[in-house]
């Protein structure tokens, strides 16, 4: 079964699993940000994941959009 073809349940599955590691994800960043200095060179790549989290929020804001339409109300 390829991915276009997923039962809408294994679909919501996902996009909840991927929300939550998102989650962990960005706390961890956030939280570590705010132990840098703002110029510490590892602070550059957290605020890369920072960014890239955020593109992935949209992700799956799309993935939840495509959810509700494979799964419309009765």
């Amino acid at each position: 079964m390829d991915s276009h073809n997923l039962p809408p349940d294994s679909l919501r599955k996902i996009v909840h699993d991927l929300n939550g590691e998102l989650f962990l994800i960005r706390g961890y960043a956030d939280l570590s940000l705010g132990k840098l200095e703002e110029d510490h060179p590892i602070a550059e790549n957290v605020r890369k994941i920072l960014r890239r989290t955020d593109e992935l929020e949209h992700i799956i804001q799309d993935l939840r959009r495509k959810q509700m339409i494979l799964e419309p109300d009765d």
